[in-house]
């Protein structure tokens, strides 16, 4: 991670080191590093991306809400994307 940074970073080489089933990417700008990794041979070799298993999330949900709204945004993302069916309760 960077100094002062509020994230810690990660590169592409860390990730396939953990090599997740699933991917939930937040974009927070139009070019993201995910989208420079997809460009990059190493990104076939990460499991999520074979197994076309990489969801984007909505960054203001899910890093910048706050709250009760926040978790059910969040939680209605997660069912979507693990059940590939979306919640109608939730808005």
């Amino acid at each position: 991670a960077m100094a002062g940074a509020s994230m810690p970073s990660i590169g592409l080489e860390q990730l396939l080191a953990v090599n997740p089933a699933w991917l939930l990417v937040a974009h927070y700008r139009e070019e993201s590093i995910v989208k420079r990794w997809q460009q990059d041979p190493l990104w076939q070799i990460l499991t999520a991306a074979q197994k076309q298993q990489v969801a984007s999330v909505d960054s203001n949900a899910w890093a910048r809400m706050r709250g009760i709204f926040a978790a059910e945004r969040i939680a209605a993302d997660t069912v979507k994307i693990f059940h590939h069916q979306p919640l109608t309760d939730v808005k």
